[in-house]
């Protein structure tokens, strides 16, 4: 993917996630940035495991490689790697990356 390039945009339907294999790209909700995303990292796996729309746009700061998952690739994923992926979502939750609106009371 080159720098620049929408990953995704806020509002939309999840339907899969990406791990960031190599490059950046900042997390842009209403124009703010709200994380700064490197390899290693997750994107989508929020809205996709809650059946939420994307709270936030993903554009790509330097140029990346990307491996993408689709909802069906997920759904026949072992325990250990969703357990890994919710932990992901708990973190974001702490601290403070995802919607307030979608937020539990």
């Amino acid at each position: 993917m080159a720098e620049g390039q929408i990953l995704m945009k806020q509002g939309d339907y999840s339907t899969d996630l990406i791990a960031i294999e190599e490059g950046s790209a900042d997390g842009i909700r209403d124009g703010n940035t709200i994380a700064s995303l490197k390899e290693g990292d997750l994107i989508g796996e929020m809205g996709l495991l809650e059946h939420e729309p994307r709270n936030a746009d993903v554009v790509a700061t330097s140029p990346m490689r990307v491996m993408k998952l689709t909802h069906w690739e997920i759904r026949r994923m072992s325990e250990e790697a969703l357990q890994r992926i919710q932990e992901v979502v708990a973190k974001r939750r702490q601290d403070g990356v995802v919607d307030p609106a979608h937020r539990s009371a």
